[in-house]
């Protein structure tokens, strides 16, 4: 068996962690003791519950440790959001939270890794994840012992507080301005990483993960649009299965 990083051919590979378990219980109601639900981008199939995470067997088990301490500063900026600083105020209203006490660049390893953690597992909720002729080249970047950041897979953030924004959807790749991007989902965060050779806008530009820069993250009251008619359409669905993490 090959390992999907180093591609060092091993007797085994670990079920390796796409979503850590820690990721899934955070975000969800005081009173329940089941995990966050993920719902698919498609509205044709089902919300899946995963109490442990989810894991696919795609690296080797040196590979995954390297996975460890990017996921630690992402599971650290969730459990620390209400700590963000307001910045950019507009009539008053904070646009945007400042997060100083998190390394911007080891959050985007983190975020860069999951992406590509997902391209390579089977697990139906990343269907729509296909890095293409990008794939390569993101291996390279998280199998290094370098920088991720400022190689050209910006990463933009939003935060969503409260108990609409912890739930999580499949991730799939949209486009900003004709800018191919994904969008990840988190308990409470979201993150665009743009897979393009061609620059974000203007807006996004100027709020993405830089080296050495406390990390911005823009402020969403509610998610957008489509994001709540597809929940609409999960819930009516799935509206038993939903009950305890949306209510």
């Amino acid at each position: 068996m090959r390992c999907g990083l180093c591609h060092q051919v091993v007797d085994k590979l670990l079920k390796s962690h796409i979503v850590p378990e820690a990721m899934m219980l955070h975000g969800r109601p005081n009173d329940c003791d089941k995990a966050m639900l993920i719902l698919p981008s498609d509205d044709g199939k089902h919300a899946k519950r995963s109490p442990t995470g989810i894991y696919s067997p795609i690296v080797c088990a040196q590979c995954e440790a390297s996975f460890q301490r990017g996921d630690d500063e992402l599971l650290r900026l969730l459990r620390t959001l209400a700590e963000g600083a307001p910045v950019a105020s507009e009539n008053g209203r904070a646009l945007a939270k400042e997060y100083p006490h998190i390394d911007s660049s080891v959050l985007h390893r983190g975020i860069l890794t999951t992406l590509f953690r997902a391209h390579l597992s089977p697990h139906e909720a990343f269907n729509r994840v296909d890095l293409g002729p990008y794939a390569e080249a993101i291996r390279q970047l998280v199998s290094g012992q370098g920088p991720t950041i400022g190689a050209g897979f910006d990463v933009v953030l939003r935060v969503i507080e409260g108990q609409v924004g912890a739930i999580t959807h499949s991730p799939f790749r949209e486009r900003w301005n004709s800018v191919n991007a994904y969008r990840l989902y988190f308990p409470n965060i979201t993150a665009y990483v743009k897979v393009d050779r061609r620059q974000f806008g203007e807006l996004f530009d100027s709020v993405r993960l830089r080296p050495n820069v406390a990390p911005l993250a823009i402020i969403k009251e509610t998610l957008s649009p489509s994001e709540l008619r597809l929940l609409g359409t999960l819930v009516a669905k799935h509206e038993q299965a939903l009950e305890r993490v949306a209510k």
